[in-house]
């Protein structure tokens, strides 16, 4: 009965040093993942920012294209006759044709 006792008591001491093992490689887990957690939203922020720089720098090469058209057309000009872009199909078809 003593040997019993025994291989039992050995039983449970194994067991709870794995439960032991694992709570500390679950909280070390945890610990990872909150970490990439909150890397994964740097990193989210900074595409963002980026997005947004990309837009801003669009919208200014949009506006420097619209003068550099109206400085090419003219101010007075008639607004039917005003391009709405400065790469506009007509521009393009007439380069088309002269071989580019």
């Amino acid at each position: 009965m003593s040997s019993v006792m025994e291989k039992l008591s050995q039983k449970i001491e194994e067991m709870l040093s794995k439960i032991t093992s694992q709570r500390q490689e679950i909280e070390s887990l945890q610990l990872e993942i909150a970490s990439l957690k909150a890397q994964n939203e740097a990193k989210d922020t900074q595409i963002s920012n980026l997005y947004e720089e990309i837009a801003n720098k669009d919208r200014g090469f949009e506006d420097l294209f619209a003068k550099i058209d109206e400085g090419l057309h003219g101010e007075s000009s008639s607004p039917a006759n005003q391009q709405t872009s400065f790469f506009s199909d007509e521009s393009l078809d007439s380069n088309n044709n002269q071989g580019l």
